[in-house]
Formats: structure tokens, C-alpha cells, sequence
């Protein structure tokens, strides 16, 4: 048994505002009282470099890396484990930690009997010693989902949303890592998106039984997927099902909703807002003007990750998704409010169709003759340049076949 006042003296006496390099991968308990964890990062150029750490929870905090690091960088990486045990260590559990292995290898859904917990650490196990992928995510699902499925045939409802609760817990959503010229943003849910669909679609089939046995659980679970916006829009028509389909339960959900998050508003400073919560909800008052509002909004930031991010295709997905609801007209739209030419550059001009093309290259020639006016302003003298330099790229590359 670990003692949770050793953990909570190491924490305390390790306190520090040091922001470590390092994330957690995953871990699993390999004896009484000692863990196998593993942390990683990307450098530079977006090489993964991982690093494997023992550590021994007795009197002492014990621990052993793999490699040399900073000592400021080792001690945030077992402060960091450490906090992430605690929220684990009186949750129930099944499966004792020398059976991982044999469990995976002879799992029967239908007698193997686990707590929440276990289904976590034979993920984590899984993530070890194969990486997080979709062979590992593929044969993690085929035991979980009939599990599942056999818990809910068993009425066993507060058991499954406290299972798909802790599974959201434990997904590394986002985390962005600098490069030389761009940044790429870290997401595991990439490997998960198609089983939570599968899993929403199991709860919603049962919606009433979970909203009268776990509403608590439920709502967070609800809410935890509409704080990753990406995520999120990816699986709009799911979370769109859950929510709409019984109208009583919908009324009073928005009503937690408008109370935890804010909503878009036209001609507001949107940055707080939760663009998921606003189109469901504008969506469920029928108010075309806010819900194109927050499209505005959706397309703002989409534009921004994909200038932002080396791998931005979710981001060109939900791009798609919008201009085939709202049309073409939204990006100008966009423009004529940011007049931002790279907006261009994530949609470039041989997508649009030739009516389209002919309306951006004048909108460039109106741009450029503002910006030129702008950079007689030294506060504003090195944005202009930039988008006068794109300006004549795009123009450039328009009329090459005639120049040239």
C-alpha cells in the first residue's frame, strides 16, 4: 500500500515554478510499491525522444532515469507523477498489476470482471511498451467496447460514464510543441475519434437511463469533449444527438451550460468564448445571426492554427465542414472584417471558382493600397509589409501564366 504522506511531502517539498520539458506518456505499477513510467517530448525538427523512469514509493521517493537530464527537469517529472497518482490511489480497483500481460493476452468480455480503474491501466500498459497508435487503440476498443456494452446490458449505467469519464481523463488532448518555423500540436485523440464516436452512440441509445442514474457524470463528460473545440466539431453530429434529442433534457442542460461558459457575441471580444456551447446553443434558439457569429469565430481560429501548425489537418477538416453549411461567401465575410490576406493562404485561390477568383484579386489591389497607406504609421509599418509582401505573392501567382 503506498502512503500518501510520503507523495504529499515529496510534492511539498519539492514546490517550484520550473515548467518542465518533458509530458507523460503512460505508466503501470511493477510491484508493491514501485512504477515503471514513461515521459517524452519532441525537439526541434518534431523527433519524439522518450525517456523511461523507475520510481520506488516506501519511506522515500525513489527514483531512476534513463537518461541524464536537469535536476530541475527530473524533479518536475516525479512531482508531475506523482500528483497525477494521487487522484488514483483510493479509486477501486480489480486487476492485480502481475496479471496485465495474461489479461490482455486471454481478455473474455464476458467473464472478465474489472473496475474503471483496471480498464485505465491496461491502457496505460498498452502505451508503455507500444507506443499510443492505432494498433495499440485498435486492440485496446475490441475489449473495451463490449464491455461496455455488456455493462449496460447489466443496467450497470454509473459504471460505464464513470469508465468513459476516466478514459477522457487520461487522453492527452492538446499540447503544442515549438519547432524551428512552426509549432505541432500534440493530440492523442487523433488515435481515439472513431471509438468515442462509437461510445456516444452507446450512451445515447440509453440517454434517459444515464441522465436518471449518472446526470453528474454525464454532464462532465459532456463538457470535457466541448472544451477541446477540434475534437469537438469532429464529432458534432454525435454530441449534437446527445444533447437535442430529448427536449427537456436540453433546456436544462443549456441552462449549466450558460452558466459555466461564455457565448459568443456579435461585435464582442469573443476570445473566452466556447465556440461549441454557442453553436449548440444558437442553434437550439434558432438565432441564424449569433450562429453565423460563431462560425466567423470557428473560421477565425481555423485560419490561425493552420498558418500555425505543421499538422493542421483536423483544422482544414472543419474548414470544409463550414464552407460546405455556410458557403464561400464566409471567408470574405472574414476578410472584409480582419483583412488579413493570409486568410489566402489556407484557402488559396485555386479553390474558389473563377466568379471568386476574380472578386479576391480585386480585394488584393483594394488591400495592398491600404496597407501601403498603413505603413506610414510606425506601430503598424512591419504588419503591413508583411501582408503587402503576401499581397504580391498572390498576385503574383495569379497572373504568372500571363507574365510569363
Amino acid at each position: 500500500m503506498i502512503d500518501v504522506d510520503v507523495i504529499n511531502n515529496f510534492i511539498d517539498e519539492h514546490k517550484s515554478n520550473y515548467k518542465g520539458k518533458y509530458r507523460f506518456h503512460s505508466c503501470f505499477q511493477n510491484g508493491d510499491h514501485s512504477y515503471k513510467i514513461r515521459y517524452y517530448m519532441y525537439d526541434e525538427t518534431f523527433r519524439q525522444i522518450d525517456i523511461y523512469i523507475d520510481v520506488s514509493i516506501t519511506e522515500t521517493v525513489d527514483y531512476h532515469f534513463s537518461a541524464d537530464l536537469y535536476d530541475q527537469e527530473q524533479l518536475s517529472i516525479i512531482v508531475q507523477f506523482l500528483k497525477r497518482l494521487k487522484r488514483h490511489l483510493n479509486a477501486k480497483s480489480y486487476l492485480h498489476y502481475s496479471l496485465y500481460s495474461q489479461t490482455l493476452h486471454t481478455f473474455n468480455s464476458q467473464v472478465t470482471v474489472l473496475e474503471p480503474l483496471d480498464y485505465i491501466h491496461l491502457l496505460n500498459f498498452m502505451k508503455y511498451h507500444r507506443g499510443y497508435n492505432v494498433q495499440t487503440m485498435d486492440e485496446f476498443y475490441k475489449f473495451y467496447i463490449p464491455c461496455m456494452e455488456l455493462l449496460i446490458e447489466n443496467r450497470s449505467y454509473k459504471q460505464v460514464i464513470e469508465s468513459i469519464k476516466m478514459l477522457l481523463d487520461v487522453i492527452v488532448w492538446e499540447y503544442e510543441w515549438e519547432g524551428y518555423t512552426k509549432k505541432y500540436i500534440d493530440t492523442e485523440y487523433h488515435y481515439h475519434l472513431y471509438y468515442i464516436r462509437r461510445l456516444m452512440q452507446l450512451v445515447y441509445d440509453h440517454i434517459d437511463d444515464f441522465v436518471k442514474h449518472a446526470p453528474i457524470e454525464l454532464y462532465y463528460c459532456i463538457t470535457k469533449i466541448c472544451e477541446y473545440e477540434r475534437f469537438a466539431f469532429a464529432v458534432m453530429t454525435n454530441l449534437g444527438e446527445l444533447i437535442f434529442d430529448k427536449p427537456k433534457l436540453t433546456i436544462l442542460l443549456f441552462e449549466r451550460l450558460l452558466k459555466d461558459y461564455k457565448l459568443v457575441k456579435v461585435g464582442a471580444d469573443n476570445t473566452n468564448a466556447n465556440l461549441v456551447v454557442s453553436m449548440l446553443y444558437y442553434i437550439h434558439i434558432n438565432d441564424y445571426e449569433r450562429y453565423y457569429e460563431t462560425m466567423i469565430e470557428v473560421l477565425r481560429k481555423v485560419v490561425v492554427n493552420c498558418l500555425s501548425y505543421a499538422n493542421a489537418n483536423l483544422d482544414y477538416a472543419i474548414a470544409e465542414y463550414i464552407l460546405n453549411r455556410e458557403g464561400y461567401e464566409i471567408i470574405f465575410d472574414l476578410f472584409s472584417r480582419d483583412y488579413n490576406t493570409f486568410i489566402f493562404d489556407v484557402f488559396p485561390l485555386e479553390s474558389f471558382s473563377e466568379e471568386y477568383q476574380e472578386r479576391i484579386v480585386e480585394e488584393m489591389f483594394k488591400a495592398i493600397q491600404f496597407f501601403s497607406a498603413r505603413m506610414e504609421d510606425e506601430r503598424f509599418r512591419l504588419s503591413s509589409f508583411e501582408q503587402c509582401k503576401n499581397i504580391n505573392r498572390i498576385l503574383l501567382e495569379y497572373y504568372k501564366e500571363d507574365l510569363f
